[in-house]
């Protein structure tokens, strides 16, 4: 078994498990109309070339208990993919973001498996939100990607989806943080220039 993190999942391979999981939708009759993906995080990077590989894929849509079955039939063909290798885990902190218009675009169409990306514009809000130390880098990718040049084309893109960037006092002190801490990369991406 391969644990969390050791996982090495290329472009190629990536290509290869969607188009296996498809046929394993196919085989078994799964849907009148084909299964929708929406792909966000490491593998959207990998897509991009900002990355060589990701350790999984992380998928905004919520499993029931007739997809797990299929996904971890896959697991046991690839020896290399962990347990978690195809995971819901973004759902929760996504689906809000998506619900105020975060544009995503087709990745794949299959006959019964549809891979839609988020956009690049869609990353970068994302990566912002998120503020990890381990997004600088795609912060950093994506910005040089749009050709934004300066704080307020990223304060503009923030506002069109509601990323706060200030706050008033009465805000939790975590969220403070959060802001404070977005702020800061935002900072660092334009202080060398």
């Amino acid at each position: 078994m391969v644990k969390h993190g050791d996982s090495k999942i290329t472009k190629e391979i990536m290509d290869e498990l969607f188009v296996a999981f498809n046929d394993i939708l196919k085989r078994d009759n799964w849907f009148p109309s084909p299964l929708e993906l929406l792909i966000c995080g490491g593998a959207v990077m990998v897509i991009h070339g900002a990355r060589d590989m990701t350790n999984d894929i992380d998928s905004v849509r919520q499993f029931n208990s007739r997809l797990v079955p299929k996904i971890m039939e896959l697991q046991k063909k690839y020896e290399q993919l962990q347990d978690d290798w195809l995971n819901d885990d973004s759902y929760d902190p996504m689906i809000e973001l998506i619900d105020k218009g975060l544009p995503y675009e087709l990745y794949m169409e299959l006959s019964n498996l549809t891979v839609y990306i988020l956009s690049d514009e869609s990353m970068l809000v994302t990566k912002i939100n998120a503020s990890r130390e381990k997004d600088f880098k795609d912060i950093e990718f994506f910005v040089k990607k749009l050709n934004l040049k300066d704080k307020s084309d990223i304060h503009n893109l923030c506002n069109k989806y509601s990323i706060m960037l200030t706050y008033s006092p009465d805000v939790p002190e975590k969220l403070k943080k959060q802001i404070d801490r977005r702020n800061e990369y935002i900072e660092r991406l334009f202080s060398a220039s």
